[in-house]
This record gives structure tokens, sequence and C-alpha cells, in this order.
């Protein structure tokens, strides 16, 4: 085999890998019904063009689906934003609770402040002599 012969040999090796090392016969032209096993590109511009042509239907997917998803309701339970305002509105709701709560817990020691002070002035009383009701008496008689 001649080297020009050799070197055509070989880009049709690379042009149309087959698996098979045999030559094919002429005799049997191909055919452009594709084995539902085989992969149809069997060139590398082939598999180019099925390549941008996926991914031109891709984008036309994510595209889509962009406009679902801006069409798309925003007080939706799954929206982020929704979640924020919620989260939002249930921390000013702790604050307000928190603030309340101060305010009872301070008015209870008040009470019990003053209740405090009104028992130890009973008790005051209580021990307090009983001698001024004898002193206003006459003594002489």
């Amino acid at each position: 085999m001649s080297g020009t012969a050799a070197l055509a040999a070989a880009r049709r090796r690379r042009a149309q890998p087959t698996g098979d090392d045999l030559p094919k016969s002429r005799a049997n032209p191909p055919t452009n019904v594709p084995a539902p096993d085989a992969p149809t590109p069997t060139t590398p511009l082939q598999v180019l063009l099925k390549h941008d042509n996926k991914i031109i239907e891709i984008v036309g997917e994510v595209e889509k689906l962009k406009g679902i998803i801006k069409q798309k309701d925003p007080t939706h339970p799954n929206d982020i934003e929704y979640f924020k305002t919620q989260f939002n509105s249930l921390t000013h709701e702790v604050a307000e609770l928190k603030k309340l709560i101060m305010k009872v817990q301070s008015f209870s020691m008040e009470n019990n402040m003053e209740i405090i002070q009104l028992k130890k002035l009973s008790r005051q009383e209580k021990d307090k002599p009983e001698n001024t009701e004898l002193s206003e008496e006459p003594i002489g008689i």
C-alpha cells in the first residue's frame, strides 16, 4: 500500500468509526434509517449540529420556565418573598409580646412590693403596745 492510500484509509477510519477492522463492501450502500441502539450522528459535524439543536431546545425550555415564574402569583406559599414577609411579621409580633410581658412583669413586681409594705404595716400595728388607751384614763379617784 502506498503512502497516499494508507493516509486515505486512515482518514476513512477516523471519519466513520465502525468498531471492526474489516473493510466495508461497496455493494451495500448505507441506509439513512438509524438503528434504535446506534447513535445517529457519525461525523463530528453531525454531532455538533445535534448538540447545538439540544442546546437551543434547552434554552427555549428555560425561557418558558422563566416566563412561568414571572407570571406566578407573588403570594404563593413557595415564594421566597412570602416567607420573608411572614418572618418579618412574626418577629414584629414577638417583639410586641416581649414588651407586653415586660409590662406585666413590672406591674406584678410593683403589686408584690405594695403587698409586702402592707404586711409590714399590719404587723407594726399589731405589735404596737396598747398603752395609749390606759394613759388616757383618769388616774386619781
